[in-house]
């Protein structure tokens, strides 16, 4: 559960922010 909500949470902010923050 922990990734699955990591992951939602990092796109939904690098969705709006910045999509390269991931990479």
């Amino acid at each position: 559960v922990e990734v699955a909500l990591k992951l939602s949470k990092m796109q939904e902010f690098t969705g709006r922010s910045a999509p390269t923050v991931i990479t």
